[in-house]
C-alpha cells in the first residue's frame, strides 16, 4: 500500500493549459473518437468529437484573458459576450460611467443569467458599469401570418 502511494506521488503533475497537457488531451481525444465514443454517448461520432474538442480548447485557453476566450468562442453564448465586451470597451473609451444591455423576449430567463455571468467578468476588465434590462410580454412569439 505504501509503495503504491509513493509511486502515485512521484508522478509529474502537468499544468493545465501547458503544451504537454494539451498534447495529452488531443491524443486522448483521438483515441476516444477512433474508439467510437459518439455511439456510447448516444451522439454521432462527429458531434461527440466536436464537443470533446470544444472542451480541450476551453482547457487550453483557461489561463487566457476573458477577451481571448470570447474571441475563440469558448464561453457560453459568445455572441452575447462579444457585444457586451465591445460595448464596455467603447463606453470606457468614450468616458461613460455605465452602458446598458437589453434583452427583448427573455423567456425563461436563461439568457439574462448568461448576460449576468458575462457582465461579472467584463466589469473586471473595464472601468464601466454594465446595467442589464430584460423585457418580455409573457405571451411567447407571435404565430405565423398569412397561413
Amino acid at each position: 500500500m505504501r509503495e503504491a502511494k509513493r509511486r502515485a506521488s512521484d508522478k509529474k503533475l502537468i499544468p493545465l493549459g501547458s503544451t504537454e497537457c494539451m498534447a495529452n488531451l488531443n491524443r486522448a481525444l483521438e483515441v476516444l473518437v477512433d474508439e467510437g465514443v459518439g455511439p456510447l454517448l448516444g451522439q454521432s461520432a462527429l458531434y461527440a468529437s466536436e464537443r470533446l474538442q470544444h472542451w480541450v480548447n476551453r482547457l487550453a485557453y483557461s489561463n487566457s484573458s476573458y477577451g481571448h476566450q470570447i474571441m475563440a468562442g469558448l464561453v457560453d453564448r459568445p455572441y452575447y459576450a462579444y457585444c457586451i465586451h465591445e460595448a464596455a470597451k467603447l463606453g470606457e473609451i468614450l468616458g461613460y460611467d455605465a452602458v446598458s444591455v437589453l434583452e427583448f423576449g427573455v423567456g425563461d430567463g436563461t439568457g439574462l443569467e448568461n448576460i449576468e455571468m458575462h457582465v461579472e467578468e467584463i466589469e473586471d476588465l473595464f472601468d464601466v458599469e454594465v446595467e442589464i434590462y430584460g423585457f418580455d410580454t409573457g405571451e411567447g412569439p407571435p404565430g405565423p401570418r398569412g397561413v
